[in-house]
């Protein structure tokens, strides 16, 4: 079980999005080009659990503009706390 103060928190701009890790299912490359107009195609797309009203099975998407320096290190840290995760 996750300790409930564990985020991942992303910051672009102005806005701070935090997300628990124990929320986290899946995370997965999004190459949509109309999420974002970033210079790149390549992104993160975060899919995690987020409880709506009484309806606590539906799920939200969070799309990343960009991509972290160190991928592989990014997966292989979300993985080490929330060994539940789903990574590329």
């Amino acid at each position: 079980m996750l300790p409930e103060n564990q985020k991942l928190i992303i910051v672009f701009g102005l806005i701070k999005k935090e997300i628990p890790l124990r929320d986290i299912k899946e995370i997965r490359y999004s190459n949509n080009p109309l999420s974002s107009p970033a210079w790149t195609l390549k992104r993160l797309e975060i899919i995690f659990a987020k409880p709506i009203g009484p309806r606590p099975q539906f799920s939200a998407r969070f799309i990343l503009v960009s991509l972290p320096k160190d991928e592989t290190g990014f997966f292989r840290e979300l993985t080490k706390q929330n060994p539940f995760l789903s990574t590329p």
